[in-house]
C-alpha cells in the first residue's frame, strides 16, 4: 500500500454520558490521511501528556495519519477549559486542569472517544490501537484494562503512576494487569527519576504473570519525555528507535496492510 503524505485535521465535539458530572460533550482532535475518507482505516487513539493536546501531540497525530491511520486525540482538560495547553516548564500550572481527573471520568472520556470512532466515517472500529505519553501512558495502560474488547493494542511511553494509587485512581494500574487481554508495548528511560527501573520491572513481571503478549523497551541513557522534540530531555536516538518500533508494532497489531 502506498502511504499518504498529506493529512487533514479537524476539531469536533463528541457526545458523552454526563452521569459522572462531566460535560455532555468532549472535544476531539481528529487527523486523517487526505482523500481516503471512505476507506476503513485503522485507528490510533492518542492520549495527551500532562501538558494538553499541544503542538507536540498534534504533530505526533499528523505523523501517524501520514502513515495511513485515522487518529483521535481527546482533550482531557475540557472540564476546566477547552483546548488548554501548557509549556513544558509549566507543570505546576497543570494542577487545576488535572484536578477533576479520576479513573471513572477519564475512562468515561475514553469510552466516549471509542463510541465516536465507531461512527466515524473512514475509521475501522475493529482495528483501534491506543497510545499515550507521560500521563497518557498510564491512561493507555488503564484503557487496555477497561476496554480490551474494543481495542487491539496498547502502547505506553514513560507512563507515570503505573504502580501507585491515590483517591482519584484507587487501584494501581499494574494491579489491573490481569484484565488486559491485548498486546502491550512499553518504552522507558533509564535516566527517568520519576519511573525507576524497579517500577518498570514490576510492570514487566505483572505482564509476564498474566501471560500477556508484551514488549518492554528500556533506554538506559534516555530521560522522561525522551520522545518529545520540544523538551530538553529529547533523546534523538531513543526517539527514532521508539518511533520505528511503534510503527512496526501497530502495523502488525492493527493489520494496516490488510486494507
Amino acid at each position: 500500500m502506498l502511504l499518504p503524505t498529506e493529512v487533514v485535521t479537524d476539531k469536533v465535539f463528541a457526545k458523552r454520558d454526563p452521569a459522572d458530572g462531566s460535560p455532555a460533550e468532549i472535544p476531539l482532535f481528529i487527523v486523517r490521511p487526505k482523500g481516503v475518507s471512505k476507506s476503513n482505516l485503522p485507528v490510533i487513539l492518542l492520549i495527551q501528556e500532562a501538558f494538553g493536546v499541544n503542538s507536540h501531540i498534534q504533530d505526533v497525530a499528523r505523523r501517524f495519519a501520514a502513515q495511513g491511520y485515522v487518529v483521535v486525540s481527546p482533550d482531557l482538560y475540557y472540564r476546566t477549559g477547552v483546548w488548554q495547553t501548557f509549556g513544558y516548564t509549566e507543570y505546576p500550572a497543570t494542577a487545576n486542569a488535572r484536578e477533576p481527573l479520576t479513573e471513572e471520568r477519564t475512562m468515561g472520556d475514553i469510552q466516549a472517544s471509542l463510541d465516536y470512532i465507531a461512527d466515524l466515517e473512514g475509521a475501522d472500529e475493529t482495528r483501534v490501537g491506543v497510545i499515550g505519553y507521560c500521563m497518557g501512558g498510564m491512561l493507555s495502560y488503564l484503557t487496555a484494562s477497561h476496554f480490551s474488547d474494543r481495542i487491539k493494542s496498547s502502547v505506553v511511553y514513560y507512563g507515570g503512576g503505573l504502580t501507585s494509587q491515590n483517591p482519584k485512581f484507587p487501584v494501581a494500574p499494574v494491579k489491573r494487569t490481569n484484565q488486559i487481554k491485548v498486546p502491550v508495548l512499553g518504552f522507558f528511560g533509564g535516566m527517568d527519576r520519576g519511573i525507576p527501573k524497579e517500577v518498570v520491572e514490576q510492570v514487566d513481571q505483572a505482564l509476564n504473570a498474566s501471560n500477556n503478549d508484551h514488549t518492554i523497551v528500556y533506554y538506559p541513557e534516555a530521560d522522561h519525555g525522551f520522545f518529545c522534540n520540544e523538551r530538553q530531555s529529547y533523546h534523538p536516538a531513543a526517539a527514532q528507535d521508539a518511533w520505528h518500533r511503534t510503527l512496526i508494532w501497530f502495523d502488525e497489531k492493527l493489520e494496516i496492510h490488510s486494507i
